[in-house]
């Protein structure tokens, strides 16, 4: 059986300047949040609504693979569950590249850094903060 490694990034409702400051990540709220399953092979959309159903996903997985999820994402998610999802198997990239280089870079310098391309990120995750869904 395949190893459920799920890829996952969450956007927020609001900006920091709108809580007043990065310690107070549990304001910001979650807008949307997106997961690739590699063992169902499929993309998944959580709204707010659903954000129960995204922990559960995230605390199913094998492993999760994201981009500064334990110190933005995991943290936003804090507000919504008394799980600590630290204690989920994650690869955090951003984590990784502060370990090795004592600094923290991007999703785009680091795209750019070591597939040659961007990743696509030009826009600001609050895009999605007004989001209406049926």
């Amino acid at each position: 059986m395949e190893k459920n490694i799920v890829y996952f990034d969450l956007e927020t409702q609001k900006s920091f300047d709108e809580v007043g400051g990065r310690d107070k990540m549990r304001d910001l709220l979650m807008s949307v949040g997106v997961t690739f399953s590699a063992a169902t092979n499929s993309y998944e959309i959580f709204h707010e609504r659903r954000v129960n159903d995204l922990i559960t996903a995230l605390r199913r997985a094998d492993l999760v693979v994201g981009f500064n999820v334990i110190s933005f994402d995991y943290e936003v998610l804090s507000a919504y569950s008394p799980f600590d999802l630290r204690d989920v198997p994650t690869l955090d990239m951003m984590a990784d590249i502060y370990r090795i280089l004592g600094r923290r870079i991007g999703l785009e310098a680091f795209a750019t850094a070591t597939l040659g391309c961007s990743s696509g990120s030009s826009g600001s995750g609050l895009n999605f903060r007004h989001l209406t869904v049926e």
